[in-house]
């Protein structure tokens, strides 16, 4: 028995208002009772006889009886909550051999090999009442490839254009805008009317400038829209983009002073100068006190006073160099006496 004979088997078991709701569905009545008028029954000693309304409304519903799969291929789907109609053992076909094929291919080392044949499989049948369309799959999101590419080169210059200080910009811009908007010079004039030019070629022709002027006009929430803020705009960008020149470096004057002419003097007569040997006042003492007390001073921070040792340490150190270099000084120097050797230059 065909699958087609099992299902029709399966619908005669329907009763007649559900037969007649899913025959209904794609025929007309009209188109019903053509067919039956035509069509003919055989029963079970082999009998003809003419087909009923019922016969075709029978046959009609079983061709709107279908697996999930097959309605799925049909580009159709289930309706949430719907229970099927019918379940029913069907035939269907597979290559893979069977488990008494593995297991006797196993037991001898080799591979199963492939073994088609037909098994019946428990199947749940649905009607055309109650399906669907199913969604259309969502459309690509880009056509070619010349579209994604065309998508990263924007993403690109998006993302060079959100590297721009778009708030020092904006300084620059409404700066710029009012300089032109009061200024008189002809000069002016014509660097407005090029840099608008060259607002509407970069518009068009570069995608970073492009991307720029989008997030200008977000900040805004205007566009750009007369030929002054399009100039304003471009004179702007460029002084934003202008590299920084560097300070100038400092003049140095050198100052030339010019130095007394020399008078030659006759020398005055000289007089032996009086050379007395003192011996000068030891001050090691002193230095051993203070180092003594620099010593005292140290040992008397804490610990945990890390900054006060340190200074208290330096000024230990400072006292003891101190009183080594009085000590290592010589013991007695000449000194001049500069009274008399005035005295005489004087005299």
């Amino acid at each position: 028995m065909t699958n087609e004979q099992i299902i029709l088997n399966e619908a005669a078991k329907l009763d007649p208002a559900t037969l007649h709701a899913i025959a209904a569905a794609h025929h007309t009545p009209e188109q019903i009772a053509a067919i039956a008028a035509k069509a003919t029954t055989t029963d079970d000693d082999g009998n003809e006889k003419p087909a009923s309304v019922a016969d075709v409304e029978a046959v009609l519903a079983a061709d709107e009886l279908h697996t999930i799969a097959k309605w799925n291929s049909l580009n159709k789907r289930i309706r949430t909550g719907e229970k099927s109609l019918i379940t029913c053992y069907l035939w269907k076909y597979t290559t893979k051999p069977s488990k008494e094929q593995r297991e006797a291919a196993e037991a001898e080392g080799k591979e199963a090999a492939p073994a088609p044949h037909f098994y019946p499989t428990k199947s749940y049948l649905f009607s055309c009442l109650q399906v669907e369309d199913a969604k259309a799959a969502p459309a690509a999101r880009f056509g070619s490839v010349a579209e994604i590419m065309a998508y990263n080169k924007k993403l690109a210059a998006e993302r060079k254009a959100a590297k721009i200080d778009l708030d020092k910009l904006y300084t620059l811009y409404t700066a710029e805008y009012s300089r032109l908007y009061n200024s008189d010079d002809p000069d002016d004039e014509k660097a407005e009317q090029n840099a608008a030019k060259v607002f509407d070629d970069k518009s068009q022709n570069d995608p970073v400038f492009h991307a720029l002027v989008d997030r200008m006009i977000q900040k805004m929430d205007d566009f750009i829209s007369s030929d002054r803020e399009a100039a304003a705009f471009v004179l702007a960008l460029d002084k934003l983009n202008a590299p920084e020149q560097p300070a100038p470096a400092p003049v140095i004057v050198e100052e030339r002073h010019e130095l007394p002419e020399l008078v030659h003097v006759d020398p005055l007569p000289k007089k032996p100068a009086k050379r007395t040997t003192t011996k000068p006042k030891s001050n090691t003492a002193a230095l051993k006190q203070t180092e003594r007390k620099a010593k005292a001073a140290f040992l008397a921070v804490p610990e945990t006073d890390r900054k006060a040792q340190a200074e208290a340490l330096s000024a230990w150190r400072k006292a003891r160099k101190d009183v080594a270099e009085a000590e290592n000084a010589p013991a007695a120097v000449q000194q001049l006496d500069f009274a008399s050797i005035a005295a005489g230059l004087l005299a």
